[in-house]
């Protein structure tokens, strides 16, 4: 189960990005509010972008 601090840490990493910044995810673009406001809501976007930010964190742990 994902925990509370592993949400905070990931929009904690958001907030930290350029506010040009934009990612996409199949056919529609997300700037840096739409994809703090998806995660902040917990939805199937959020999720996802979530389960991005942690994959990334633990490859890094591995490096």
């Amino acid at each position: 189960m994902d925990s509370e601090e592993q949400w905070q840490l990931v929009k904690s990493r958001i907030q930290e990005m350029p506010p040009h910044m934009k990612i996409s995810i199949g056919n529609t673009e997300y700037n840096k509010d739409d994809i703090l406001e998806h995660v902040e809501k917990r939805d199937e976007i959020g999720k996802l972008i979530f389960e991005i930010e942690m994959t990334y964190l633990k490859m890094l742990k591995t490096l």
